[in-house]
């Protein structure tokens, strides 16, 4: 049995032009990013380790933190679990990291030059754990602890 589709939407092959292209060739089109409104924008803190504990977290005293909510997974209401397939992904890390790029602190501020700035000036130190990469590691680990 053949699917049936529209000649107009039978698109695999063709080269399509982009409704956006010319406003993205130019320079003219708005992000997100470039929109201004009254408000806080926020910005996450993230692993820059693939597996470890997170020992402290430090602010700097040459930057000035007052004007910033920072919120980390003490501030969540309720439970800390982004649940897809599993409850094993917390929305912020609560004290050991798993994967590059996992969130662990949300700041906010009313200045987007502010929160970059910010981010230069938070320290996260951790002690690194040796880090499961492949699926016979995985297996050996998981032999290991039983």
């Amino acid at each position: 049995m053949r699917c049936k589709t529209d000649k107009k939407q039978n698109l695999v092959g063709k080269s399509i032009k982009r409704l956006d292209a010319k406003a993205k060739a130019d320079g003219s089109l708005r992000y997100t990013d470039d929109l201004e409104f009254s408000g806080l924008y926020g910005a996450v803190i993230r692993s820059s380790l693939a597996y470890g504990k997170i020992l402290g977290i430090t602010y700097s005293k040459e930057f000035d933190f007052s004007d910033f909510i920072i919120v980390d997974y003490k501030d969540i209401e309720g439970v800390n679990k982004n649940i897809i397939l599993t409850d094993d992904q917390p929305f912020l890390s609560e004290g050991v990291v798993r994967f590059i790029g996992e969130p662990i602190l949300l700041i906010a501020h009313k200045s987007k030059k502010a929160l970059r700035d910010a981010k230069k000036y938070i320290h996260i130190e951790y002690e690194e754990f040796e880090s499961v990469l492949t699926l016979e590691d995985a297996k050996k680990k998981r032999k290991s602890c039983l």
